[in-house]
C-alpha cells in the first residue's frame, strides 16, 4: 500500500500532468519512462523481473505511457473545443467546417483540420497530435455533453 501511494503521489504525476511535454521526447525517452513505469508495477506486485511488463500493468489496472498521453492529448481537445481552457488555447484548434466555404461529408462531422506537416517535430505539437487523436474518436465520444461523460467514454 505504501509503494501504491509512493507512485500515486511521485510518479503518475510526472506521467499525466506533464504528458504534453512528454509526448514531445525522442521515443528513447519515452521508452525509458515506460521501463520506469513496468520497474514500478514489478515491484509493488512482488513479481519477478522477468515478468511481462503488459501482464503487471494489466493486474494493476494502469495504462501503458502512450495510452495515458493520447487520452491526456484527447482531454486537452476536449476542453479545447468546449471553452474550457483559456483563450490562447481555445483557438489552437479548426473544425473542417471552418475551413471550407463549400459543403462537404466533412462539414457535417465535427472533425478537426489537420495541418499538412512534412517534419516529424511538428506532427509531435499539441495543434496536430491533439487533432490526431481527436479524428479518430468515435463521433458519440467526440459529442459528449460533459467533460466527466467525455472521460468516461475514453
Amino acid at each position: 500500500l505504501a509503494l501504491r501511494t509512493l507512485y500515486n503521489i511521485i510518479f503518475l504525476p510526472y506521467i499525466t500532468y506533464a504528458s504534453t511535454v512528454w509526448d514531445t521526447a525522442p521515443e528513447q525517452d519515452l521508452q525509458k519512462l515506460q521501463r520506469m513505469q513496468n520497474r514500478a508495477g514489478k515491484l509493488l506486485l512482488g513479481a519477478p523481473h522477468r515478468t511481462p511488463s503488459a501482464e503487471v500493468l494489466t493486474r494493476l489496472g494502469w495504462k501503458d505511457i502512450k495510452t495515458i498521453h493520447r487520452r491526456q492529448k484527447a482531454l486537452l481537445t476536449y476542453k479545447s473545443l468546449n471553452n474550457l481552457l483559456p483563450d490562447y488555447m481555445r483557438q489552437m484548434f479548426t473544425y473542417c467546417r471552418d475551413r471550407s466555404v463549400r459543403t462537404t461529408r466533412q462539414s457535417d462531422s465535427n472533425l478537426l483540420y489537420l495541418l499538412m506537416v512534412r517534419r516529424e517535430v511538428y506532427r509531435r505539437l499539441i495543434k496536430y497530435a491533439g487533432s490526431l487523436v481527436w479524428n479518430t474518436l468515435p463521433p458519440n465520444t467526440r459529442a459528449a455533453a460533459s467533460l466527466t461523460a467525455f472521460k468516461n467514454m475514453l
